[in-house]
């Protein structure tokens, strides 16, 4: 008779645990980043400034502070076009977004 093994035998696969370098993949295929963007912004109707924003927001998990200094804009300005995209996507915060933008 085999031994069952439990979840904690085993270290996960690599293929489990995608490296933080790599992108997303549907059916083991690469998704192109840039195409999956302009995509996502044609579904949602975004405007190339929430685009823009959209894919600074979800490359990483860096405060919102540094993201809009490093776009060049206030952090009000920045938050006022997540608002603009959480409404557009019916999505209630960055990580909703993050998770619907690369689902």
């Amino acid at each position: 008779m085999p031994v069952q093994s439990t979840a904690t035998d085993h270290a996960p696969e690599a293929a489990e645990c995608p490296t933080p370098d790599a992108a997303p993949s549907v059916d083991g295929a690469a998704i192109d980043p840039e195409a999956h963007l302009a995509d996502f912004a044609g579904r949602f109707s975004l405007t190339p400034r929430e685009t823009e924003v959209l894919a600074a927001v979800t490359a990483d998990e860096r405060p919102l502070k540094h993201v809009a200094a490093d776009m060049g804009i206030s952090l009000r300005v920045l938050q006022r076009h997540l608002t603009s995209l959480y409404q557009k996507t019916g999505t209630q915060s960055r990580v909703g977004l993050t998770k619907l933008f690369w689902e």
